[in-house]
């Protein structure tokens, strides 16, 4: 009976600390540094413990100090993480970016501390767009506010609150006023989330912020618009001639797309886009 006991008990805390970690809003990688109190690109060289705590104790060498006080290139840092099963996973000897908040131990004692909603990523796992970010772009623009997300919008370009210009914005994605729909991204398989991956948010020329349109998250967009018009379409078998809403130029390159994409869709349950 105890051992059973034990067993829920134990299974209770593995649920509650998945659900903490579903807690999380999704955000923007320029979001992450422009919240944080530090953001730093280090190695990690040792991991361990503290009882005291109840928490992990990083020890990581800077390689470039991204975003912190003082300058501590090249030097050892510590810095605290959560024990538990959600958050970023630190591996000796490989190359991090991390952000997260300064705190105070009761005694008075300040730390750094990298929360489970954090942003934590191998340095080698990052889009050049990116890594060029962190270390100069993200800087730069922390006046553009970008809405954070926890779900996905279904609400197409057409029917936002606000004016969208970009001619090539046709499902539910939109550069325009930085508008962020990731976890719509995730819902279709073979696409990116390319506002995350391949652009930042930025004022143009009237003060307006927008996502950059760089050539790979122009060609990013395209790809996810028409995948994601084809993919809705294939089961009513008509997906052909969906490109006839693409520019003439386009049509051709369009259904040939959507044959490739139609041959990867076949065991794919499809949602209609209506």
């Amino acid at each position: 009976m105890k051992t059973l006991l034990l067993f829920f008990l134990v299974g209770a805390v593995v649920v509650s600390q998945i659900e903490a970690c579903g807690q999380c809003s999704t955000n923007h990688p320029q979001q992450h540094y422009c919240i944080s109190d530090f953001a730093v690109r280090v190695e990690i060289l040792q991991s361990k413990l503290d009882s005291t705590h109840e928490m992990k104790v990083i020890r990581a060498r800077v390689i470039d100090n991204l975003k912190l006080s003082r300058n501590k290139k090249g030097k050892i840092i510590d810095f605290y993480t959560s024990s538990s099963f959600c958050g970023t996973v630190f591996y000796t000897g490989r190359e991090y970016v991390i952000t997260g908040s300064k705190e105070t131990w009761r005694d008075g004692t300040k730390y750094l501390l990298h929360d489970s909603c954090d942003f934590g990523k191998e340095w080698n796992d990052l889009s050049p767009q990116q890594q060029k970010g962190f270390t100069r772009k993200y800087a730069r623009y922390c006046e553009c506010k970008i809405e954070p997300s926890r779900d996905a919008t279904e609400i197409k370009v057409e029917d936002l609150s606000f004016e969208n210009t970009y001619r090539g914005a046709r499902t539910y994605w939109t550069p325009d006023n930085c508008y962020y729909n990731p976890h719509k991204s995730r819902e279709f398989d073979d696409v990116e989330d390319c506002e995350e991956e391949y652009s930042y948010c930025a004022p143009g020329r009237g003060g307006e912020c927008s996502w950059q349109l760089t050539p790979d998250y122009e060609e990013c967009f395209t790809h996810r618009d028409d995948y994601v018009m084809v993919a809705s379409s294939v089961s009513d078998g008509v997906y052909p001639e969906l490109c006839i809403v693409l520019p003439r130029r386009r049509r051709k390159a369009c259904r040939k797309r959507a044959r490739e994409y139609a041959a990867q869709l076949e065991e794919i349950e499809i949602l209609p886009f209506y």
